[in-house]
């Protein structure tokens, strides 16, 4: 009987360690990070089927960020990185181990990372060139205004 709480409760604690590490993945402590690097780091990656070498700088980094957050959240809740690893390989079979897997695996795939970077690339590209545009119809507005004679004046 002892062995099966015994079970029981590890595999609750696994399944708790599971939906803290999916709850840091939709916290700011997460977020702002990472998009934050993204932001910063998508101006040099491009539509072309071409791997320059700048992508895998960038990617290293992006995937040593993201370990650090890892393993700073980890440290902080307590669990070391040798027992999640190991509640991972125990919990892949699981809904909510998977969920979390997925989302660690993600930063190893390095065609999905290029992806992302050049999707939020063109992301951006667009916003600037809407503000441009907006910027460009303000100006073109007050000149015209400006160019008006005001109401009332008569041209002689």
């Amino acid at each position: 009987r002892s062995v099966r709480c015994g079970k029981m409760a590890e595999a609750e604690a696994d399944t708790w360690l599971f939906d803290s590490v999916l709850g840091f993945f939709k916290s700011p402590d997460w977020a702002l990070p990472v998009m934050g690097f993204i932001d910063d780091n998508c101006v040099i990656f491009d539509d072309e089927d071409e791997n320059k070498f700048a992508y895998t700088e960038v990617y290293d980094a992006f995937k040593e960020m993201v370990e650090s957050l890892l393993q700073m959240f980890l440290e902080d809740m307590g669990v070391s990185v040798e027992q999640f690893t190991t509640v991972c390989e125990k919990a892949g079979h699981t809904n909510t181990g998977r969920e979390a897997l997925e989302a660690i695996l993600a930063v190893e795939d390095y065609v999905s990372f290029k992806k992302m970077m050049v999707k939020r690339n063109c992301e951006l590209e667009y916003e600037a060139m809407k503000m441009l545009q907006a910027l460009s119809e303000q100006i073109a507005a007050e000149h015209s205004v400006k160019a008006e004679p005001p109401a009332g004046s008569e041209v002689a």
